[in-house]
């Protein structure tokens, strides 16, 4: 085989490799298009996704704003409640007290009917006297203009 023989051959297999190389190089375009499109999609997706956790946090910032005012809320209940506790124990404190004066109370009460119903029986007893005593004064009375009217 001549030179030129084995120039031609080798520019063939050149030009078969380079064939070969640009179906590879067809083959890794698609495939880049297609990883490409992938990527785009996956960006897209991504995206999306960013968009949902930001309305999500927006969501969660909210719930948060609301817990921070519910458990103000329930603080502030507390507060009114122990409020009301002492309120309780200090009405309790006065019922008590006010129980013990009522108890006094009644307990004078029945002294005082006791002595009102004494007293009243004791005025009855002196008006009975004084009847007696008014009609022996009257007999009395009648008794001595008699013996002032006999000579």
């Amino acid at each position: 085989m001549s030179d030129m023989d084995e120039i031609a051959l080798s520019i063939k297999s050149m030009q078969a490799e380079q064939s070969r190389h640009g179906e590879l190089l067809a083959q890794l375009l698609k495939m880049m298009a297609a990883t490409n499109q992938k990527v785009t999609d996956m960006d897209r997706k991504v995206d999306r996704l960013d968009q949902r956790v930001d309305r999500l946090e927006q969501k969660v910032d909210k719930l948060d704003q609301r817990v921070d005012r519910l458990e103000q809320k329930v603080d502030k209940l507390e507060q009114k409640v122990d409020k009301l506790e002492q309120k309780v124990d200090k009405l309790e404190q006065r019922t008590g007290a006010l129980e013990t004066r009522a108890d006094e109370f009644d307990r004078k009460w029945e002294e005082t009917n006791s002595l009102l119903k004494r007293l009243a029986d004791g005025q009855e007893r002196q008006e009975r006297i004084l009847d007696v005593l008014s009609a022996r004064s009257i007999d009395h009375e009648s008794q001595l203009q008699r013996l002032r009217r006999t000579p």
